[in-house]
């Protein structure tokens, strides 16, 4: 089953706003961060958890079409958020 997924830790909250804003510049912006939801090129995407295998992906909300580098920056999204989930 996918839910939502939440980071609850606000130092967690804290190095994910740093870390959108210095990957991206701009291009990729954090609208959210319970749950996490950011945008690109007016397309809108938060992120879902899968409880069997522990990983955090990216769904598309709404907006327009999902661009082919969308893919490239979402899978980057995905691996930061997967790393960090497990840090104390």
């Amino acid at each position: 089953m996918s839910e939502y997924y939440f980071f609850y830790d606000v130092k967690k909250s804290y190095k994910i706003e740093k870390w959108f804003m210095s990957n991206f510049h701009g291009t990729v912006i954090l609208e959210h961060s319970a749950p996490i939801t950011f945008t690109i090129d007016n397309t809108t995407y938060t992120i879902r958890f899968v409880e069997e295998s522990q990983t955090i992906y990216c769904i598309k909300l709404y907006g327009g079409d999902i661009r082919p580098y969308h893919k490239s920056v979402i899978g980057k999204i995905e691996k930061f958020l997967n790393k960090i989930k497990n840090e104390h």
